[in-house]
């Protein structure tokens, strides 16, 4: 895992959410990356999310709630989809990795 700081440092509510990643698959032609990822504990705000990711958590937890309120908590061993174009929050209570694969579409 190599350590990659803050992706989104702007959007950092709460928290100091460092981040390390290893990158199995990055072809910019496929606009799809695949690897494992994890963060400290932190909430981030996403307006909006800005690819479409699936993610299978394999440690910790994490919680999306969504503008209008409606939040949907994530653990280890759970499968979602998060949408390009989500709005709202990334709360993670503690240190989170998971297994992902980002589409990069237009």
């Amino acid at each position: 895992m190599q350590d990659i700081g803050l992706s989104f440092p702007d959007l950092v509510l709460e928290g100091n959410p460092q981040e390390k990643a290893h990158i199995f698959y990055d072809r910019p032609l496929s606009q799809a990356t695949i690897g494992i990822w994890e963060s400290e504990s932190g909430t981030l705000r996403f307006d909006p999310y800005p690819f479409d990711e699936l993610c299978i958590i394999v440690e910790g937890e994490v919680s999306l709630v969504d503008e209008s309120g409606q939040q949907d908590a994530f653990k280890a061993g759970d499968l979602f989809i998060i949408e390009k174009q989500f709005r709202g929050l990334w709360m993670m209570p503690r240190r989170l990795r998971k297994f992902f694969v980002e589409l990069k579409t237009a």
